[in-house]
């Protein structure tokens, strides 16, 4: 897959970046109700530790943690955790495939 595929199939999943202010102040307010609260969000290993042929995944995860270290430095007196989770490669689950996901 070529640079510009490869950037074009992670596109579609960047206007939810455009959303998360006011993901997060619904969540928010309902955990500053509550008394503080959790946020995970599930990135990937891809965020810090890359390979190539996986740059625009790569950047897309690396700029998820980004906003979940800032998200976290901004609710962090408010009893609000915010983490990433970031999982490594798994085996291959369909037959024939040969490239760890």
């Amino acid at each position: 897959m070529d640079d510009d595929a490869a950037l074009d199939s992670h596109l579609p999943r960047l206007p939810l970046l455009q959303e998360l202010p006011a993901v997060q102040r619904a969540v928010t307010g309902t955990m500053l109700r509550g008394g503080g609260g959790s946020i995970v969000v599930t990135s990937s290993v891809q965020s810090i530790a890359t390979r190539k042929g996986t740059s625009a995944y790569s950047a897309s995860k690396r700029a998820l943690v980004g906003l979940v270290q800032a998200t976290a430095l901004e609710y962090d007196t408010l009893d609000i955790r915010v983490n990433a989770l970031c999982p490594g490669s798994v085996a291959p689950p369909c037959p024939g495939m040969t490239t760890p996901m």
